[in-house]
């Protein structure tokens, strides 16, 4: 994978940063999965997603329904 570049807005004083970036998600079964032989690599869910919002103070991701629904992901709903 490549990187991606984050982009910064000129930093004032007291002023809230956002990163804008590219992601890519995947389901990290699948990927077990594949890396153990039982799937192929290519059947592996993953998408690459442009322009997400990085929040630098966050430790959850937050993703659409129908991404997650894409990725063949459980929901955890308020965990």
């Amino acid at each position: 994978m490549g990187t991606s570049k984050l982009t910064m807005p000129k930093f004032e004083e007291n002023q809230v940063v956002q990163a804008i970036t590219a992601i890519v998600v995947t389901n990290h079964v699948d990927q077990i999965l594949a890396e153990r032989g039982f799937i192929e690599p290519e059947t592996v869910r993953s998408m690459r997603l442009e322009n997400g919002l990085v929040d630098t103070g966050a430790t959850l991701l937050s993703l659409p329904t129908a991404i997650i629904a894409t990725l063949g992901v459980a929901p955890e709903w308020g965990n």
